[in-house]
């Protein structure tokens, strides 16, 4: 806080026009967001082991395409509408759940058709629409978002203005963050080449998606 010439605090103001105290605290608090397990990250790391970083940034690019739909959405107030919709609700959760354990199912799957199978990649546009829907249909973001970023928001100034800045920033560290996970994950690709490895990453992934799938059903 700054304190003008007749001793009255005003708060710190950033390049962008917004309250920089919240702007920082939104910078820490979104990467946490965005790191935390959910299905999108293990959609992307499993993309990016079984067929490289580049293969997996069709995924990314899908789950930000639905964040950034989301996000415009969650700007229009669309976001609070959907949670008063409470049996419309429901069911897009339980759709979401049925989706990531499906998704978890063929992973494991893959397992045991062998690695023949395993080099042949999806066609980018499946990878691409797998997170769109994955990340359409992820409670993390659809629960959250309504609530996640009024508190950054200076109820002194515009608050349109906030929200797209915030939205923007965020979309920016989702892509940042997803593609980081999905280059860790393509370091592991020669060390899991092995066929009894790379049997090990399908069931691990897939089991992972399946129990995140589990989870999200059970809290629907």
């Amino acid at each position: 806080m700054f304190r003008n010439v007749d001793g009255t605090e005003r708060p710190l103001t950033s390049g962008l026009g917004m309250n920089a105290e919240l702007l920082v605290a939104f910078l820490v608090a979104a990467p946490l967001l965005v790191l935390s397990p959910g299905p999108v990250n293990v959609l992307v790391m499993a993309h990016a082991t079984a067929y490289g970083w580049r293969p997996a940034m069709a995924t990314n690019a899908g789950a930000c395409v639905s964040l950034a739909v989301q996000l415009v959405f969650m700007a229009l107030g669309v976001g609070t509408l959907l949670l008063l919709l409470g049996d419309w609700f429901v069911v897009l959760r339980w759709a979401g759940a049925g989706y990531v354990v499906y998704l978890g199912v063929e992973q494991w799957r893959a397992a045991s058709r062998g690695q023949a199978e395993e080099l042949a990649t999806p066609s980018r546009a499946s990878m691409f629409w797998q997170g769109v829907l994955v990340s359409s249909t992820n409670p993390k973001s659809l629960l959250l978002f309504p609530v996640f970023f009024p508190q950054f928001v200076d109820p002194a100034r515009p608050a349109p203005f906030q929200l797209a800045v915030l939205g923007l920033t965020f979309l920016a560290i989702s892509m940042a963050g997803f593609a980081l996970l999905g280059a860790l994950a393509h370091r592991l690709r020669p060390f899991l080449r092995a066929p009894w490895r790379a049997r090990l990453r399908d069931r691990l992934f897939g089991g992972v998606l399946i129990l995140l799938g589990i989870g999200l059903a059970v809290r629907a």
